[in-house]
């Protein structure tokens, strides 16, 4: 009987060493995925920003708030990719003047974060916008590397280059650096006299976008948790020289904007870690305990091999006398 149970306990073993195997190498691939359903807003502000006002026709200096708001395509998306809508709104707070929206689709794989070409991808309402690179996130488990990061003012992928480790929140974050050196960045028409050029009624100059983009980003889920912009737009003309300065200002996430995501990104990494690892190393030590049992028991329930000496005649008492 013992080394009955024994075989199965080694089976029962294997199996649950078989599937912690299992849910470390093929579950948590199909369990830990972005979102379909993502709905997330996150605001950015800056003092002292300058921005041209159209209406004015002047250079302001401001207090400026930019809020950006995701929300997934759920029935665009599937078990590989992910569609998300995003929307910024940036806005002169110390007028409450509008001053720039801006919108995007974006597909991307749910795994890696690269953007897919499909769903109908756009930057601003334009479809010919050929977007590439890291969509939103980070991929999950991030290394200390460059990755290209689409950027939706120069509507290509930039570098972001890795810049040591940080703490954001109590949270152990990557910090990435995307540097921006006048990259083009569309054009406008605008009056002569605005840019310095009286003898035009007209003009049509290129608009270059410099700055720095800073990220911290929470490497096993990918999540960027706090962000800050360094962000100037010009106009130039032909000679490289700058005729307008269309924006200019440091933009930072708000504290309770950081605090949320971070809040959101422990639950995410709590759940990443209960199906990569917590399941798993539960499963495995369960079934090579398991093993070991049986083992034991199979051994110890083996019958003993014959003993002929156990049935010598001269070792056998002798028959009681008949009486």
């Amino acid at each position: 009987m013992r080394r009955v149970s024994g075989v199965i306990l080694v089976g029962l073993g294997a199996f649950f060493v078989a599937l912690a195997l299992m849910l470390r190498f093929y579950v948590a691939g199909q369990l830990v995925k972005f979102p379909l359903d993502q709905y997330q807003v996150s605001t950015l502000q800056g003092s002292n920003v300058t921005y041209f006002s159209t209406s004015k026709l002047k250079d302001l200096t401001v207090d400026v708030t930019v809020t950006d708001t995701i929300r997934g395509d759920v029935a665009a998306g599937d078990s590989q990719r992910a569609v998300w809508n995003e929307f910024t709104d940036t806005r002169d707070t110390t007028n409450g003047v509008e001053i720039q929206p801006s919108s995007r689709r974006v597909a991307f794989d749910r795994s890696s974060g690269q953007i897919i070409n499909c769903c109908g991808n756009e930057v601003n309402g334009d479809t010919s916008v050929s977007q590439s690179g890291l969509a939103i996130f980070w991929p999950f488990n991030s290394q200390k590397r460059t990755y290209p990061i689409f950027d939706t003012t120069a509507d290509k992928p930039l570098p972001a280059s890795y810049a040591g480790t940080d703490t954001v929140n109590g949270l152990t974050v990557y910090k990435y650096v995307e540097n921006v050196t006048g990259e083009p960045a569309g054009s406008q028409t605008l009056p002569g006299n605005l840019v310095g050029m009286k003898g035009q009624p007209s003009v049509t100059l290129p608009e270059y976008y410099s700055g720095t983009n800073t990220f911290w980003v929470e490497p096993q889920t990918g999540v960027p948790v706090k962000v800050a912009q360094s962000r100037q737009l010009t106009l130039r003309d032909s000679s490289g020289n700058t005729r307008l300065l269309l924006f200019s200002g440091n933009l930072n996430m708000t504290p309770s904007t950081v605090a949320d995501i971070v809040s959101k990104t422990n639950k995410s990494r709590s759940q990443i870690g209960l199906v990569n690892t917590t399941a798993p190393l539960a499963g495995l030590l369960v079934g090579v305990v398991l093993i070991v049992i049986g083992l034991v028991l199979a051994a110890a329930g083996r019958e003993r091999p014959f003993d002929e000496g156990a049935f010598d005649d001269t070792l056998a008492p002798e028959p009681a006398p008949y009486r």
